[in-house]
């Protein structure tokens, strides 16, 4: 079936629907808000009179409750009146006491109280009611009046006896205060009511044109969707080009037209569901996957391809064709339309004709310079293996080029393909051409795995390297330069510095000696100076404090003579001195606050000590730090000294800064002046012994030294070490 067939059929149908369907069906959503408008009007106006019920009802109640209070107020007030021995009157007219058989004309019944009174006689014990008064309506209500032992002192000739029924107490209530307090009670109600009302109307009847017209144009839309698909799928079937359709995530194939079967060599069975890269030449999956990639990505929306398919007879079709992307409500891509066409005789053509220029381009080429070529490349030949065999013959590295072996793209041996003279002398394997390293060399692969890395990596990726190492299994160092001329192949140019590599070794050991040793040092002058502080402090402090107090004692026996006793004062005060001078020099020595009450208080005693002797402004931020080893402690209170010794020696500076804090596992000391400051020469400098010897001592305990300073800027000195 063609096209047009397709779609004159889909037309036809639809009308006919259409025309069956009649008034109702088309307006079925807008017909159904309207008949929601009149049960909604229905419901309104029956919750309206229900509303006037109640509110006539709230009405009659309240006046009703108002008759009954007067009846009985006014009850009390002739019983009150009847005890004490006076007579009631009462007040006004809405308070009638009659019978049927009254003594007086006011007391006379009318003609609904007769009726409330014969009813009262027939046992009633209330009668009420709403009777029209003077064109005014009324609330009526009537009681039994009993005859009470206080009424028979003031009516003995009634011949009654207590409890009997005299007559009856109407009450009359005027309604239109009520009346009026009903409208305003129902009115309000009313309005909100019909508010309500005409909003539900407007809901409904808005509502059903809304769902009928949004009906009418799903639809049509449904009806163009039709139409669409219908087009489409004939398009898609009777296309003369191979026509696929493709998941985009999974890139399965969902559905396809014969041509594209024929184009594939498969049944459409055989190639629904199934990957598309599956009849994909393996050449061109990255190509493919690489567009398809960009599409996802957003970055194409439409592509040309020109690939290769695998048919499943074996035979290659090159296809050219286009791909467009079919996206959902969420702009994600879902599938994609691939159109191809078979373009492989084209190719076979093109092919030919190319290879056929090129062979005759070639050939004229070959034919014109070939004599010359030739006479001219045998000489350059000659003298190119001249220069190259007396290069390779005379240099004096070791040169090697090999075969590298693989298997399973790993590399497990290689084969000498050239060596020169000085490979021999220098690794002394004999006769290496066109043997293997694993022969000449036993136990080289296993001792020497990352020699044969290395070699495999340069011979696959083409990329050149240099490196240093020990070949454990001939026990010796190696400098090598490698690289590859062709892939699988290597060229290894290299040294032999066993002798470098020991000498290094031995340095090495050295100056691990010497750091060993200045450690050794510097603890054993500490110690030293601990002890002679110790020594000072203890022995010839306790001996001038003796002299001074014999001195003392001398002084005082010698009253009579003054002479002498002002000399004995000058030799205390002598003593004085030397005491504390003493003290100033054991302090020097080692501090006991650093050995008492730890490295804060011993950093704030002497920057105290300093600010007192030099002059200059100290600021210090000293934090309390527990727990310092007692090396850095020493450590550290030592850099202080000698970073303030050097600012008085060398800084000119007015201001220092000293603070001491603890941060990230870090003990951190800095000292910081305004002086000169210094150069980078002066501080990478030898001859400065005091940063020498501040970053000896950090290094032992794997700390950082930073120096921040240039002419002018002042000098910041920074010391780290892990705590």
């Amino acid at each position: 079936m063609n096209p047009s067939a397709i779609q004159d059929s889909w037309t036809t149908f639809h009308k006919k629907r259409m025309k069956e369907n009649g008034f109702f069906q088309r307006n079925m959503f807008f017909l159904a808000g309207m008949g929601l408008d009149l049960l909604w009007t229905a419901i309104t106006v029956l919750i309206l009179l229900w509303e006037f019920h109640l509110g006539k009802e709230y009405v009659a109640d309240l006046a009703y409750r108002q008759a009954i209070a007067n009846f009985n107020k006014d009850l009390i007030y002739r019983t009150c009146a009847a005890s004490t021995g006076g007579i009631y009157v009462t007040p006004g007219a809405w308070s009638h006491v009659t019978t049927l058989n009254p003594v007086r004309p006011e007391n006379a019944p009318d003609e609904w109280e007769r009726a409330a009174l014969d009813s009262i006689n027939k046992g009633a014990h209330e009668i009420a009611g709403i009777v029209t008064l003077k064109k005014r309506p009324h609330l009526r209500l009537m009681h039994p009046l009993y005859n009470e032992p206080s009424c028979i002192k003031c009516h003995p000739v009634s011949g009654s006896g207590a409890r009997t029924i005299l007559g009856g107490i109407s009450v009359t209530i005027v309604m239109e205060p009520y009346d009026h307090l009903y409208h305003e009670m129902i009115i309000p109600e009313a309005h909100i009511l019909g508010a309500i009302w005409l909003a539900g109307v407007l809901f409904f009847s808005f509502g059903g044109w809304f769902i009928q017209d949004r009906r009418n144009k799903d639809k049509q839309n449904i009806f163009v969707m039709h139409r669409a698909a219908q087009t489409t799928e004939a398009l898609f079937a009777q296309s003369a080009a191979g026509v696929a359709e493709i998941d985009a995530q999974t890139g399965k194939f969902i559905r396809l037209n014969a041509k594209f079967c024929e184009i594939a060599g498969r049944t459409e069975d055989q190639l629904v569901g199934k990957l598309f890269s599956r009849i994909t030449h393996p050449e061109d999956k990255v190509k493919n996957a690489g567009v398809f990639k960009k599409i996802l990505n957003g970055e194409e929306f439409n592509s040309f391809i020109e690939a290769r398919l695998l048919r499943k007879d074996g035979q290659t079709k090159w296809i050219q064709g286009t791909t467009a992307t079919l996206w959902d409500p969420d702009e994600k891509p879902t599938s994609f339309i691939a159109v191809i066409q078979d373009i492989t005789e084209k190719r076979i053509r093109e092919q030919e004709v190319q290879d056929a220029l090129t062979t005759a381009e070639r050939s004229r080429l070959a034919l014109l310079s070939l004599a010359e070529d030739q006479q001219r490349s045998q000489v350059k030949l000659r003298e190119s293996e001249e220069r190259y065999w007396g290069l390779f013959k005379n240099m004096p590295e070791g040169l090697a080029y090999c075969r590298m072996v693989f298997v399973d793209e790993q590399p497990v041996d290689w084969i000498y393909l050239i060596v020169n003279e000085n490979f021999e002398k220098l690794t002394g394997i004999k006769e290496a051409i066109g043997k293997r390293i694993t022969e000449l060399v036993p136990g080289i692969r296993e001792q020497d795995p990352e020699l044969f890395t290395i070699y495999g990596r340069v011979a696959l990726s083409g990329d050149s390297e240099r490196f240093e190492i020990e070949v454990k299994s001939m026990n010796l160092w190696f400098d090598i330069s490698v690289y590859s001329p062709e892939r699988g192949f290597f060229m290894a140019v290299f040294d032999v510095i066993t002798d470098r590599k020991r000498a290094e070794q031995e340095v090495k050991y050295s100056h691990d000696q010497l750091q060993q040793l200045h450690q050794h040092l510097v603890q054993a002058r500490e110690d030293e100076r601990t002890l002679i502080s110790r020594e000072i402090h203890d022995e010839l402090g306790q001996a001038l404090s003796a002299l001074k107090l014999d001195l003392g004692w001398i002084r005082d026996q010698m009253a009579h003579s003054p002479g002498a006793r002002e000399k004995v004062d000058k030799t205390i005060n002598l003593v004085s001195d030397t005491i504390k001078n003493v003290q100033r020099i054991s302090a020097k020595l080692r501090p006991g606050l650093l050995d008492d009450l730890g490295l804060p208080a011993a950093c704030e005693w002497y920057c105290d000590e300093f600010e007192k002797r030099s002059g200059l402004i100290m600021k210090t931020t000293i934090e309390e730090i527990e727990n310092i080893p007692v090396p850095v402690a020493t450590a550290l209170f030592r850099i202080l000294q000698e970073g303030l010794t050097n600012i008085i020696r060398h800084a000119k500076a007015r201001r220092v800064t000293v603070s001491l804090k603890k941060k990230d596992q870090l003990v951190i000391l800095q000292v910081k002046d305004d002086g000169i400051g210094m150069s980078c020469d002066i501080q990478n400098s030898n001859a400065s012994l005091g940063l020498l010897g501040i970053r000896e001592r950090i290094r032992q305990f794997e700390g950082i030294v930073d120096i921040f300073s240039g002419p002018g800027m002042g000098t910041t000195l920074r010391v780290k070490i892990p705590f």
